[in-house]
């Protein structure tokens, strides 16, 4: 399949650099879109994505990101199957292909461009590949009758608290009671280790309950997946059956009751936000093209 072809690269039409990113992404999508209809792979558009669908009819103007969702087991799927699908210049990114790529708490699979830089505050300078990317989120069922669905909100609070302190590196100024605790805390797994110990075992549980549920004939709602710190619910009919919306010069599969499943989230998303807060999250290092003589943009 000649790719360049079907879905070339057209990042050096962009006026500006996020456009240029953007055109990037764009592209990422639309080979995911057609490698997911070949292989009947369910996904739909999510987060700042499907608000700049139904917004925009395309990116929000100031974001430089795409996030898009996948069930479970389809999410599963594309990774062992999509990795050898892709073009030669898009690297499926997880934390089998590449070891230094992990992040507890946030995405845990990208498709990264293999010949742009793209540093953020949080990226590991030992990954393999530091691409303008998109994410791909696996989305789980959950419970909804109780003590199956107290206990897994259960797990997902001590999960996203444990990433939290993960992420408390360096101490801080001990202002407040929770900079106190959270020194205290990464002390303590300075010198025990608990807290990596901790996330290996929440894992575990996770896994179990993701296959019960996936096996579970019972009602349930679907939900940011557990290795994921966001914890969000929707109805099954809030999902399905997907429908397509216009993204940009093409249409992509998006949520059933996207006007629900937004408010949700953004509350009134049809209010732009203030002048001040339009901005994308200035990476570190950005380089949109290494294969032409091009200036290293450092924020």
């Amino acid at each position: 399949m000649d790719w360049n072809e079907l879905y070339p690269d057209r990042r050096a039409e962009g006026e500006n650099d996020l456009r240029k990113m953007q055109l990037v992404m764009l592209r990422m999508l639309k080979i995911v879109d057609h490698l997911c209809r070949e292989l009947d792979i369910t996904y739909w558009l999510d987060s700042g994505t499907l608000l700049g669908a139904v917004r925009h009819r395309g990116f929000i103007p100031w974001d430089d990101d795409l996030d898009i969702v996948m069930p479970r087991k389809d999410y599963e799927r594309f990774i062992k199957t999509a990795a050898e699908r892709l073009p030669e210049d898009l690297f499926l990114q997880t934390r089998d292909s590449d070891p230094a790529f992990y992040h507890p708490g946030g995405p845990q699979c990208k498709i990264r461009d293999k010949y742009s830089v793209k540093i953020e505050r949080w990226s590991n300078p030992e990954a393999r590949y530091q691409g303008i990317y998109m994410d791909i989120f696996p989305a789980d069922k959950f419970s909804k009758s109780q003590p199956a669905r107290a206990y897994e909100h259960f797990l997902r609070v001590c999960y996203r608290n444990l990433c939290k302190v993960y992420e408390w590196r360096t101490k801080r100024p001990a202002g407040s009671l929770k900079a106190r605790l959270l020194n205290l805390m990464s002390w303590c797994d300075r010198k025990t280790g608990w807290i990596k110990k901790s996330l290996r075992y929440y894992a575990i549980l996770a896994r179990k309950r993701i296959r019960h549920n996936e096996a579970s004939q019972g009602d349930y709602q679907i939900g940011c997946g557990f290795e994921l710190v966001w914890i969000r619910y929707f109805e099954r009919e809030e999902i399905y059956p997907l429908r397509k919306l216009v993204f940009e010069d093409a249409e992509f599969f998006a949520p059933n009751q996207y006007d629900r499943i937004l408010r949700k989230s953004y509350g009134d998303y049809q209010v732009l936000p203030p002048a001040a807060q339009r901005q994308a999250h200035a990476p570190a290092t950005l380089v949109i093209d290494t294969r032409t003589p091009s200036k290293m943009s450092s924020a």
